[in-house]
């Protein structure tokens, strides 16, 4: 959204031609994350909305009513102690930062006149309201930081406050046109103008970056170098009319609407770089179009919200009396054949001499019977060499219940969400060993540390899943714009191909962000239980979804590229298999050409067969990868429009969730 610093500079112009001179009447925090100060002047009421939701964050004259909790949270007991009652006598920003500070005269509880400061700081998922005494030293904050949460700037209460550190950035309030395209010719080749100026510039958000680079561009992209004269000289312009917009404040407030009817965004100046695809219309006021813009997203949020409190209250109360039957089963369970076990284990102990190689079973007197009765004890064949092992365990990777039970004990060293669908995480971590699980939940507590969370959510453990399989993020790297058209294209070839065909895993997220591990880019199916078997039907359309990543390349690009390396890999590996191990081969039938060693040290395979035989499956794996490419390049051909569609999406937004993509794919 396009709630930057030009747009909080007209905000807080619009708020202080209302409120100055004004006192606090009343207080009132109708959720954790928002404010509401009622003002009274000698004519007028007023409302003044602060929000430091992550997707809504914002300050705004509101006329919009909201239900106020009974019993009012300890920040809005603090603040109705400090400010109730307060004079308005100042709001300053910071240069244009997204950050305002509202100047109070309060009265103490000596009767002593204090000015105290409101700083309110929008900044997305970071935002937070401080309350700030006379010295500069924090009262208390909406969201505490500690030295856990951050290490280069704490909220505490007895801190002195200060501002999140500076970007290394041009203020449009005091610099020259000159010195910003100085910037801007110093920055990469291929980088859009659009970017160009974010990275440059205080102050604007990516819609006016955008707007100035499709006005300097006449509705074409522009590139830092390759700009030309005309070009260069529009950018000055509509650079130059931005900073005078700022300096003067004499934007006017521009929303943006879909074909839909939906809001879509918004800023201080109109926009015209949708065309015709959307409608743009200009409000009265800053404050009336922000009302607008967040109406149905903040009802939506706040009902969430109530519906989170009821849930985790229920949920409290169902954990407890599971965790009471799971301790009791427990107990019952471990106590059942506890003596048992322990006797066979006892007597195999003391007869292992005597236990031939080879024996299934064994006959040995039981010395703790008075009789010394004989007690029958079936026997591993691994165990039967006398004196090898007192006992064999294999240790398999967990099926989809462990993986919940291993994610569930993990989780409860850390906070979690009391949302957490812990089935959904580990169907998600398909084929994770107990350590790779382990370091998913850590991952998602640091991510939680990172971002200034008190808890780790759904969405930590869902990226933490992504880190796990191919990396972190590398938001550094910079794709040509051909690569990142080739990447998505590639990507949707994988999901298109496993959404059109039967017996394959629903895609759950489709990205083009690049990962450390090298990948540019991934499609992640899950499957919706644990599935032990797989028919031919289904190892076919498996490697045909692996080849859709190419084929998607050669039908949109007419060309190949070095991206599908490991598709290769995996699909050469299962189609081999089929034919060696599996006897999906009508030329071998069930005859195993392939075993398999060190069945839980890595399953190496080798093949059993002659050259000659070796030469015939060669062929055969070919000619499987062959026909199940040329399957997928069919299905992707037939179904060229929603390729398009699809890896336009994807190219746009970078990462897509599965919901969105088969909206998608089902829209007539």
């Amino acid at each position: 959204m396009a709630l930057d610093g030009v747009f909080l500079r007209h905000l807080k112009e619009e708020i202080g031609t209302s409120l100055l001179g004004t006192r606090v009447d009343r207080v009132f925090q109708p959720n954790r994350d928002e404010l509401i100060l009622a003002f009274r002047g000698f004519s007028a009421a007023y409302k003044l909305l602060i929000s430091a939701r992550a997707n809504s964050a914002r300050i705004n004259l509101t006329t919009i009513p909201v239900e106020n909790p009974q019993q009012p949270p300890m920040l809005c007991m603090l603040l109705r102690k400090k400010l109730q009652g307060a004079k308005l006598l100042e709001i300053t920003q910071p240069d244009l930062e997204r950050a305002l500070m509202l100047k109070f005269d309060s009265v103490n509880e000596l009767g002593d006149h204090v000015e105290l400061t409101l700083a309110v700081e929008i900044m997305g998922r970071y935002s937070n309201i401080i309350l700030v005494d006379e010295n500069g030293k924090i009262i208390d904050a909406l969201k505490r930081v500690d030295a856990e949460m951050s290490s280069e700037r704490l909220v505490l209460p007895g801190l002195l406050y200060r501002l999140p550190p500076p970007q290394d950035k041009l203020s449009m309030l005091t610099c020259t046109v000159e010195e910003i395209m100085a910037r801007i010719d110093a920055l990469p080749r291929d980088m859009e103008l659009s970017k160009a100026l974010m990275s440059v510039l205080q102050g604007i958000s990516p819609i006016i970056a955008r707007e100035v680079e499709n006005s300097a561009g006449l509705g074409h992209e522009v590139y830092v170098k390759s700009m030309t004269p005309p070009q260069r000289r529009r950018t000055e312009m509509y650079v130059t009319t931005l900073m005078e917009t700022a300096k003067n404040v004499s934007g006017t407030p521009h929303i943006v609407i879909d074909p839909q009817n939906k809001p879509k965004d918004f800023a201080f100046m109109d926009i015209r770089q949708y065309g015709n695809a959307m409608t743009v219309s200009e409000k009265k006021s800053f404050s009336e179009m922000l009302d607008a813009f967040y109406a149905e997203r903040d009802q939506i949020e706040r009902m969430r919200v109530k519906s989170q409190d009821l849930l985790r209250l229920l949920a409290n109360h169902a954990d407890r009396l599971s965790r009471k039957i799971a301790n009791q089963q427990a107990e019952l369970s471990a106590c059942a054949e506890r003596d048992t076990l322990r006797i066979k284990g006892d007597l195999l102990s003391a007869n292992m001499y005597a236990i031939q190689k080879g024996e299934t079973s064994v006959k040995l007197q039981n010395f703790y019977d008075e009789n010394l009765a004989e007690l029958e004890i079936a026997l591993d064949p691994a165990l039967t060499r006398p004196g090898r092992f007192d006992r064999r365990v294999p240790v398999e990777l967990p099926d989809l219940k462990g993986r919940e039970e291993i994610l569930k004990v993990h989780a409860r060293k850390i906070k979690v969400a009391e949302d957490v669908d812990y089935n959904k995480i580990a169907r998600m971590a398909s084929g994770a060993s107990g350590a790779e699980l382990a370091n998913i939940v850590n991952e998602a507590a640091l991510r939680a540390v990172r971002d200034g969370r008190r808890f780790a959510t759904q969405s930590d453990l869902e990226e933490s899943i992504e880190v796990v399989i191919a990396g972190y993020q590398k938001k550094n790297a910079i794709l040509t714009d051909q690569e990142k058209w080739t990447v998505a294209y590639h990507e949707i070839g994988h999901a298109l191909v496993a959404a059109l065909q039967t017996h394959s895993a629903p895609v759950q997220k489709i990205t083009i962000i690049p990962r450390t591990s090298g990948a540019l880019g991934y499609t992640m199916q899950v499957e919706e239980g644990n599935h032990y078997l797989m028919t031919k039907e289904e190892l076919e359309n498996k490697i045909a979804t692996l080849t859709g990543g190419r084929a998607a390349e050669e039908v949109r690009f007419g060309v190949i590229s070095t991206g599908a390396s490991n598709d290769i890999e995996q699909a050469t590996k299962l189609a081999r298999g089929m034919i060696t191990r599996y006897g999906m081969s009508e030329a071998f039938d069930m005859v195993a050409l392939e075993t398999v060693t060190n069945q839980y040290l890595g399953g190496d395979a080798s093949l059993a067969c002659s050259a000659e035989t070796q030469t015939q499956i060669d062929h055969q794996v070919v000619a499987l990868v062959k026909k199940e490419h040329a399957k997928a390049v069919g299905i992707l051909t037939e179904n060229r429009a929603k390729l398009d569609e699809l890896a336009k999406y994807l190219y746009e937004k970078e990462t897509i969730t599965g919901e969105e993509f088969m909206a998608i794919l089902n829209r007539a």
